[in-house]
C-alpha cells in the first residue's frame, strides 16, 4: 500500500469542533508573539505545531519530516521567507498548504506570496480562530480534511502579553535582501504604528480586535 495512503488512514479523523485534528503546521516566525497566538489556535482545531525561527532551523525540520500545513513568515532573521517558500514549493513531496504571512500591505505581500509559490496569505494580526480556520481549510485536500459543518468561534485569540515584552517587534531584525526587499518598508511602517500603541502601558496589542488596525 502507498506510504501516503497508510498516513491517511491511521491519522485521527477531524470533528467538527477540532477540523486539524492528526495535520502538523509548521510556523515559521521568529516572533515569540506571533508564534504564542498561532500555537493557541492549533490547540483549539486539534492541530499538532512545530516551531521554527529561521530558515535554517525550518530547513532541519523539513530533512525529517513533512508538515501538513506550512505558515511562514516573510521577515525573517537569517533571510526571505519568499525565497524560502520557493524552495518549498519545489520540494517533494510538496507541503500540502503553504501559507505566507506577513503585517506588511496585504496585497502587495500576498502578490509576493502567490509569486513565490505560495498557497495563500494570512494577513497579520490573526484576528480570531474562525478566520485562521478557513484561511487553511480552504485550501486542504477533501482527502486530508473533509468538509463538514462546524461551529464556528468568532472570538479574539489573546497570546500571553509576557511574550509580547519578550519581543518587541521594532527590535527584531528584519531581512531586507533576496525576494523580500521590497517589503522591507512596509513591515517596518506597520510596526510604528503598533510600538506608539504598546509604548504607553501595553493595553492594546495586536491580536487583539482593534477599531482600525490592519
Amino acid at each position: 500500500m502507498d506510504d501516503a495512503l497508510i498516513e491517511i488512514e491511521y491519522r485521527p479523523r477531524p470533528t467538527a469542533d477540532r477540523p486539524f485534528l492528526g495535520l502538523t503546521v509548521l510556523v515559521v516566525e521568529d516572533s515569540r508573539y506571533a508564534s504564542e497566538a498561532v500555537r493557541l489556535m492549533c490547540l483549539r482545531s486539534g492541530a499538532r505545531i512545530r516551531r521554527a525561527d529561521c530558515i535554517g532551523s525550518a530547513e532541519r525540520h523539513l530533512h525529517v519530516y513533512r508538515p501538513t500545513i506550512a505558515i511562514v513568515d516573510l521577515g525573517l532573521p537569517d533571510g526571505s521567507g519568499l525565497d524560502l517558500i520557493t524552495r518549498m514549493d519545489a520540494m517533494r513531496p510538496r507541503v500540502p498548504v503553504l501559507l505566507g504571512t506577513s503585517g506588511a500591505d496585504r496585497a502587495m505581500a500576498q502578490a509576493a506570496v502567490m509569486k513565490a509559490g505560495g498557497d495563500g496569505f494570512l494577513a497579520k494580526p490573526i484576528e480570531s480562530l474562525a478566520q485562521f480556520q478557513n484561511a487553511i481549510m480552504s485550501h486542504l485536500p477533501a482527502e486530508i480534511c473533509a468538509r463538514m459543518p462546524r461551529p464556528v468561534d468568532d472570538g479574539a485569540i489573546e497570546p500571553d502579553l509576557i511574550a509580547f515584552r519578550e519581543d518587541h517587534p521594532c527590535h527584531r531584525p528584519f531581512s531586507a535582501g533576496g525576494a523580500a526587499a521590497g517589503l522591507s518598508q512596509a513591515v517596518l511602517a506597520g510596526c510604528r504604528p503598533q510600538c506608539a500603541r504598546h509604548g504607553a502601558g501595553g493595553a492594546s496589542h495586536p491580536y487583539r480586535r482593534t477599531s482600525g488596525h490592519g
